[in-house]
């Protein structure tokens, strides 16, 4: 059986087959590929894919609050020493905590995004910085970000996220 995340649009199924289509036709696998699995114990080439797409959706969090923060700045004209220019590249050198922290003091985003935004860095913290306690795949809301229910979970969530930037309640 081939577990894929799921995806709730026909367009993005059909794209996500021809995706694994192409990737089962590609021959066997790098070496390094299969070391990943092994390393994280991901069963299936969908298991992979929810992870990858779950750190993803996370990078895309921490643009989304860096580009609300700079805007903020830019409209109060709150402009550092060194001028306009600098602002995005100053803005980004903080991690996911600063800017959801920068965010949220600056009234920008919800308490369900803040809520949202936070159980996505702490399921990706816990993954990437390793640790003793530390040696699984994320877990959002107690639940693998790599199973089918996982993902639907955080899926849902990044869309609730995104869908308020654009004035929809979260």
């Amino acid at each position: 059986m081939h577990h894929t995340c799921d995806m709730s649009d026909e367009s993005e199924r059909l794209r996500l087959r021809e995706i694994l289509k192409i990737l089962a036709e590609s021959g066997p696998r790098h070496s390094l590929e299969m070391q990943l699995y092994r390393e994280f114990g991901l069963r299936n080439p969908g298991e992979l894919q929810c992870l990858a797409l779950f750190l993803l959706a996370h990078a895309a969090l921490d643009r989304f609050l860096i580009k609300r923060v700079v805007d903020d700045i830019t409209k109060r004209r709150e402009f550092p020493a060194e001028g306009l220019r600098n602002i995005e590249s100053t803005a980004a050198k903080g991690s996911f905590w600063v800017h959801l922290t920068e965010a949220v003091r600056r009234g920008l985003i919800d308490d369900n995004q803040k809520r949202i935004a936070s159980g996505f860095n702490e399921a990706r913290n816990g993954f990437l910085h390793w640790g003793p306690h530390r040696t699984q795949l994320p877990r959002y809301k107690g639940k693998r970000v790599s199973s089918a229910e996982g993902a639907r979970l955080w899926m849902t969530d990044a869309i609730k996220f995104f869908d308020a930037r654009e004035g929809r309640p979260a």
